[in-house]
């Protein structure tokens, strides 16, 4: 089954001084993949400048919008015209044969060397979210889905982002690779940027869990770029350049 979609991004920001060689890097157009095509973009701002798409380390588009002139005020708006494919749901059940044989597959040299920048733990601080312990016993999905399910019934989680922290974290702490994704997600009648987490399963590839919301995705999510942190995925990043030091500064911006 195929669905369309129209999404609309708006941004404004006001500065109490105004700004020298301002730059704004917008990381908010969907990305073409296996179930979803991007079949329109259009861009507008109020600074009179030539949008630039860049890529960034993760090979995500990213729009740079740049000023030659002081600025104290941005207004940048985007509308996206997206097709989404849904597909047919892997089976994620497996037969003990096939839980020992992807136990080994995670645990060898050439997996870990190939899944290094997802393995690498990032710093998490609230011990109390820890405590969860995969069965080796069932499957890694079986695992990930209960994590989810643990996290998210919590009360030790101070945030919904700490929650998704903690579900990367123990991920990567199991051997799985797991990284953070920036997108849209359809709620209460609107799309509005969401995160989530993707880890790799073998046999299955990279599979997606919105942890904030306890669910696995469908056609109402719409994915733009993911990473090793949550800033590689910010949506907007400021940077302001100084000639005269040649010092930049980035300030980052998360919508939810």
């Amino acid at each position: 089954m195929t669905k369309h979609y129209t999404i609309t991004y708006n941004y404004t920001n006001s500065i109490k001084q105004p700004i020298q060689r301002a730059a704004w890097l917008f990381l908010i157009t969907p990305e073409c993949n296996s179930s979803q095509r991007l079949i329109s973009s259009h861009f507008k701002t109020n600074i009179n400048t030539v949008l630039e798409k860049v890529l960034n380390d993760y090979n995500a588009e990213t729009i740079l919008v740049k000023s030659n002139k002081a600025v104290n005020f941005i207004n940048f708006e985007a509308e996206f015209k997206v097709e989404i494919t849904s597909k047919k749901r892997p089976d994620f059940k497996s037969s003990i044969k096939q839980i020992a044989l992807i136990q080994r597959t995670i645990a060898s040299e050439a997996f870990k060397t190939k899944f290094n920048q997802f393995l690498k733990l990032n710093s998490f601080k609230n011990n109390e979210l820890l405590k969860f312990n995969f069965n080796k016993k069932t499957s890694i999905f079986s695992n990930l889905q209960e994590l989810m399910r643990s996290l998210y019934v919590s009360e030790a989680s101070k945030s919904s982002t700490e929650t998704l922290k903690a579900f990367v974290y123990l991920s990567k702490l199991n051997q799985i690779p797991a990284r953070f994704v920036s997108g849209y997600f359809h709620f209460k009648n609107n799309f509005n940027i969401h995160f989530w987490a993707e880890c790799y399963v073998p046999e299955i590839g990279w599979t997606a869990f919105n942890v904030m919301h306890n669910s696995l995705l469908t056609t109402n999510h719409i994915k733009i770029a993911h990473g090793t942190s949550l800033s590689d995925c910010d949506p907007v990043k400021m940077v302001i350049s100084s000639n005269e030091t040649g010092i930049k500064t980035q300030q980052h911006s998360q919508q939810q």
